[in-house]
Parts: C-alpha cells; sequence; structure tokens
C-alpha cells in the first residue's frame, strides 16, 4: 500500500514542481526500500 501511495506522489511532484523533487523523492524511495529489505525481513 505504501509503495504505491509513494508512486502516485512521484508522479504529482513530477506534475507540480518538476524533475528535481521527482529525483530526490525517488532517491528516498530507493533508500526506503533498502533499509525495509535489510531491517524489515
Amino acid at each position: 500500500m505504501f509503495h504505491f501511495l509513494s508512486y502516485k506522489s512521484v508522479d504529482y511532484f513530477i506534475d507540480k514542481n518538476g524533475l528535481i523533487e521527482f529525483c530526490l523523492l525517488r532517491l528516498e524511495l530507493i533508500l526506503f526500500s533498502f533499509v525495509e529489505n535489510v531491517f524489515l525481513p
């Protein structure tokens, strides 16, 4: 559920604010996924 909401948010940030916010949010999602996989097996 969280991931689907996150990807929707990514699309929203692209449309409203542009590519920089998109890149930052993508980096956040990648880091979150890494942490989730390592610490929440």
